[in-house]
């Protein structure tokens, strides 16, 4: 986790739920699950007190047309609260007037008039047109003739497309091209 910058945006976890919540949101969930679902994954740090997550998600949904009356009230009432300004008056009191400048910017999108709800479309992917099962082989060095193997275990649907995750090792016992044709070779 961390922030680089006195911008909402300028932090992990912010820059993890927008990316969260429009992701869900590409994928045609309903805005109210995609709501739910992005509060249920990062409610730690949608209840702290003083993190700006809460901000940032709401000005999430008020970007995209979104932004339900809950959420609004509770970062607002964060922001009145000084949201995280102790902390920046603590580490880095020079940087204090831009982040008071930020939050007072999140504030005024959130109280004022509303933009209209935004269609959002999945961006394109590529298939990769490995499968499940799959068995991917790369020489680690020559000289020690030990390979790189890469077995794709699963495919998931993530996004609106299937994307394998991978689970890779090294091994001597995968030298043999032999072996490789062999799931008794490979490491379970």
């Amino acid at each position: 986790m961390g922030v680089w910058g006195t911008g909402l945006f300028s932090d992990d976890v912010a820059c993890d739920i927008r990316d969260h919540y429009r992701q869900l949101l590409e994928d045609a969930v309903e805005d109210s699950a995609a709501t739910r679902l992005t509060l249920e994954k990062f409610k730690p740090y949608l209840e702290e007190s003083d993190s700006i997550a809460l901000i940032a998600f709401a000005v999430t949904q008020s970007k995209l047309g979104r932004l339900e009356p809950d959420v609004r009230d509770r970062a607002i009432a964060s922001i009145d609260a000084g949201a995280d300004l102790s902390v920046w008056e603590r580490e880095n009191p020079r940087l204090l007037p831009k982040r008071r400048a930020v939050l007072e910017k999140a504030r005024a999108q959130l109280t004022g008039p509303q933009p209209a709800r935004r269609r959002l479309r999945p961006p394109k992917r590529v298939l990769s047109g490995l499968a499940a099962g799959d068995v991917l082989a790369l020489p680690l060095s020559r000289s020690h003739g030990a390979w790189h193997c890469c077995a794709w275990c699963a495919c998931t649907r993530i996004a609106l497309a299937k994307h394998p995750c991978s689970r890779s090792w090294t091994s001597m016992a995968a030298r043999c091209p032999r072996a490789m044709r062999s799931s008794a070779s490979v490491p379970g």
